[in-house]
């Protein structure tokens, strides 16, 4: 099993039968977890970058060599950053930081010059990813500057996921204000005692 296979398995993060808001082509930002839906900060949904890295690799291991080393730099960042919580540093030392920071932009440079002359629907792929990577690098970096930031927003999924099955297997919405109120109150004490 590669690298990248270890990391971004399909067993970890399943892949839902419909089309991601979070797939290649996507934005990048979760639109589920109540930060971002409220818009005070922009969760970057690192599993599924991960997943898009794992995607892009498996179809082409030789050529894209680069989001393997992508997916190694993002996991062993990650690596570093709980390290750290547990020695109960509020912070990465700067070697660390910067060692991450040149994996990621080099990661990212190799990416855009194995891919500038491609005219195929991988390479397109893989330059969105990139330009995705371009674009949100201090998002997507921000778990390991800022540990009380997790590297996945699982959590925050996991709360949203049973008011968006509700809200499905109701046609859409709730028929009244107060059982929609009356849900998200036993939602919430269920989701606490859980916690």
């Amino acid at each position: 099993m590669t690298d990248i296979a270890r990391v971004a398995s399909p067993e970890a993060y399943p892949r839902s039968p419909k089309r991601s808001p979070y797939a290649v082509g996507g934005s990048g930002a979760c639109r589920a977890c109540p930060s971002c839906i409220t818009g005070f900060a922009v969760c970057t949904v690192r599993a599924h970058l991960l997943r898009d890295l794992r995607s892009i690799s498996d179809a082409d291991p030789d050529g894209q060599v680069w989001a393997t080393a992508m997916a190694t730099t993002l996991t062993d960042a990650n690596r570093a950053a709980h390290t750290a919580r547990e020695r109960d540093a509020d912070r990465l030392d700067e070697a660390t930081l910067k060692q991450i920071r040149n994996h990621y932009l080099g990661a990212r440079a190799r990416g855009r010059d194995d891919n500038q002359d491609e005219d195929t629907a991988l390479a397109d792929k893989a330059r969105t990813l990139i330009a995705r990577f371009r674009r949100f690098e201090n998002m997507i970096l921000r778990f390991a500057t800022d540990l009380s930031v997790p590297f996945t927003n699982n959590a925050a999924e996991r709360a949203c996921r049973p008011v968006k099955i509700q809200q499905r297997t109701s046609g859409g919405c709730w028929r009244t204000l107060q059982g929609l109120t009356d849900f998200a109150i036993v939602q919430s004490y269920l989701d606490t005692t859980t916690k």
